[in-house]
Order: C-alpha cells, then sequence, then structure tokens
C-alpha cells in the first residue's frame, strides 16, 4: 500500500486528464448543436397537365436489423508497486519523512522529536486518555517558555493571582502546525502505518487490541473538554500553584493542560480534530 503522498501526484495527473477529455467531448457536442440555419431560395416549378388516377400499388419492405458485433477494449491500468511497510524499529525514518507530506508548514516540524515517533505518539496517547501526561514519552519538544502568573494586588493589600493569559502563547506553534495539517492526507498516513500504530499499542499490554478506538477516545475527550474561564484565579499553598476553584483543580492532568492551551488554541484544536474525524468516518 502506498502513502498517501505517493499516490497525490498521479491521481492530479488522472483527474486532469478526465477533465481534459469531458471538455473535448463538451466542445464537439456544442458545435453539433450550434448548426446555422441556411436560406433557401423556392425554385418555380412548372405546370403539368394532372395525371390519370392509378391503382396504389403496395410493396411490402421486410425490416432488416443488422446486430453489429461491439468490441469493448479494457486498457490495463498500471497500478503503483505498494512499497513494504518497514518494521517498527525502523520506522522513524520512513515516518518522519512521509509526514513532511502532510502539512505545508514543514519549518514547525522541529518541535517533533524525531526518535521511537510512533511509540512515543501510542504512550502519550493511551496515558492522556487516563487523565495523565507521560512527559517523558511526549511526541512534541516541550514549551521552553514558562508558565506565568499575573499577580494583582487589591485594595486590602492581599495579592491575587490570576492564570497569565500570555501564557497560552507558547501553544500557538503546536497548534499551527496541526492547522497547518491536510486531513486527508493525516487520516492516510495513519493508515498505511496502522499496523505499527497497532503493534506498539499491544506492546504496552494490550494483546490483539487496535489502537484506533483509543485515538479517537482521546479526541472525544479533547472535543468534550469544557471552555473554563479565560483567567482563572490561583492560589499558591506551596511552591505549586493551584486552581482557587476546587472544581477546576480536581481536573485531571489532561485536562489542565487543555486548560493552559487557552480558549482560542483549543477551539482551533477542536476543529481540526472534527475534520480528521469526519475523513475517518468517510472510509
Amino acid at each position: 500500500m502506498a502513502s498517501s503522498s505517493e499516490n497525490t501526484p498521479s491521481l492530479a495527473v488522472f483527474v486532469i486528464a478526465i477533465v481534459a477529455v469531458l471538455s473535448v467531448i463538451g466542445f464537439i457536442w456544442y458545435q453539433s448543436e450550434q448548426v446555422p440555419e441556411q436560406t433557401v431560395e423556392p425554385i418555380e416549378q412548372p405546370v403539368l397537365a394532372e395525371p390519370e388516377p392509378q391503382a396504389e400499388i403496395v410493396t411490402e419492405v421486410e425490416e432488416v436489423i443488422v446486430e453489429e458485433d461491439v468490441v469493448v477494449v479494457e486498457e490495463e491500468v498500471e497500478q503503483p508497486i505498494a512499497e513494504p511497510l518497514p518494521q517498527l524499529e525502523e520506522s522513524d525514518a520512513r515516518f518522519n519523512s512521509d509526514i513532511e507530506q502532510v502539512t505545508w508548514k514543514t519549518e514547525l516540524l522541529t518541535l517533533m522529536l524525531k526518535d521511537d515517533v510512533i511509540r512515543r505518539l501510542v504512550v502519550f496517547t493511551d496515558n492522556f486518555n487516563r487523565g495523565e501526561l507521560a512527559y517523558a514519552h511526549a511526541p512534541f519538544v516541550r514549551p521552553t517558555e514558562p508558565f506565568s502568573v499575573d499577580a494583582q494586588t487589591i485594595d486590602s493589600g492581599e495579592v491575587k493571582l490570576n492564570w497569565d493569559q500570555t501564557s497560552q502563547l507558547r501553544f500557538v506553534p503546536y497548534i499551527e502546525l496541526l492547522r497547518a495539517s491536510n486531513p486527508e492526507k493525516l487520516v492516510a498516513l495513519y493508515r498505511y502505518y496502522e499496523p505499527l500504530f497497532d503493534q506498539a499499542y499491544q506492546e504496552l499490554g494490550y494483546p490483539d487490541e487496535p489502537f484506533l478506538p483509543v485515538l479517537l477516545e482521546a479526541m472525544d475527550k479533547v472535543l468534550d473538554h469544557q471552555v473554563e474561564p479565560a483567567s482563572p484565579e490561583l492560589i499558591q499553598p506551596s511552591v505549586m500553584y493551584k486552581y482557587a476553584d476546587p472544581e477546576i483543580e480536581s481536573l485531571d492532568d489532561a485536562e489542565k493542560l487543555m486548560l493552559r492551551i487557552g480558549k482560542e488554541n483549543l477551539l482551533i484544536l477542536k476543529g481540526v480534530i472534527l475534520d480528521v474525524q469526519q475523513h475517518l468516518a468517510v472510509e
């Protein structure tokens, strides 16, 4: 099975050829329908004597229908040779090369780690569904900018801590990388490497179980996440900050990550996921 990026040029040529053929047929049909009207001058006929009536002779003509043999010659279309799938341990080079065909912002691919990519994606997704963040297996480089807090002193002299909205800017390049990806090609890329994703998932202790339901569950987790207040209040009982609202603080680590991403980035991420789900559904 060839990757989507390998089939795209030949598919484009095929579509262009079909359009060209239809255009020629349409032009011929149009010309045949546009026959100009010709003006014929009437010819004066001589007046002849009326002939005597004769008996009508009826001749029966046998209708002969000649059936022609129609021979349809089917041309054999050369199919591309499917490149064999690499072994999971040797898949990084091919996967990193193929993923460049998915996005038009290839410069942002530097955000992705290049080693053991498929296993990283599987482990991180599996942990994400359980509300955990497996940073050691994260497929992306962590943001270099630290989480920032907006500290304001109110009238009583008390310092009020809020989540700094500018912190969400740390995630903009990651969201842009996803938004610049073609969802159809992204799904085709996954489908090609799906056996390796399944193998990596089964290595975690899930024998004979496919990875796709886990991936869909992670997508639904993001889609179901409610957008929290833009700047939730924080407290600092110790070194680590916590959310003042107990309901927000009770969220799992994966949900808190989506909260830190920010409202605008989260809405874009949800849109990308919906596009990917749509292309998965039509297969």
